[in-house]
C-alpha cells in the first residue's frame, strides 16, 4: 500500500514539471497601448524582431536581434554594442520583462 502511494506522488510531480517545461518564450508577445503596439517575436534559432507599429502615423519599425534565455534571464542583442537584459516572469499567455531598474512590461501571446 505504501508503494503505491509513492509511485503516485512520484507521477504528479513528473506531471507536474512536464508543465513547466513547457512553457517557451518562442513565439509572438504583444503590448498593445492606445497610440501603438509593440510586438517581440522570438524564433527557436536565437534570432527575433522587435516591430513597433505607430497608430497615428501607420508606421512600423522593425529591430532584429539575437538573444540567449536561460533561467530567468533574457539578454536582446540589437547589434549595437548595447545588450540589454531583463528578468523573465512567463506564463502561457504572459511574458512580463523586468529591466535592472525593475521596470516591467507585460506582453500577451498572440495566437
Amino acid at each position: 500500500m505504501i508503494l503505491l502511494t509513492a509511485g503516485f506522488v512520484s507521477c504528479s510531480k513528473s506531471n507536474d514539471d512536464d508543465s513547466e517545461s513547457k512553457l517557451t518564450i518562442v513565439g509572438s508577445w504583444l503590448l498593445d497601448g492606445v497610440d501603438y503596439t509593440k510586438t517581440y517575436t522570438f524564433t527557436s534559432n536565437g534570432t527575433g524582431t522587435y516591430d513597433s507599429y505607430d497608430k497615428e502615423t501607420e508606421k512600423t519599425e522593425t529591430d532584429p536581434f539575437k538573444y540567449t534565455y536561460s533561467g530567468d534571464q533574457l539578454v536582446i542583442d540589437y547589434g549595437d554594442g548595447d545588450p540589454e537584459t531583463y528578468t523573465v516572469t512567463l506564463t502561457e499567455t504572459t511574458l512580463k520583462l523586468a529591466d535592472s531598474d525593475t521596470h516591467s512590461i507585460t506582453y500577451t501571446k498572440k495566437k
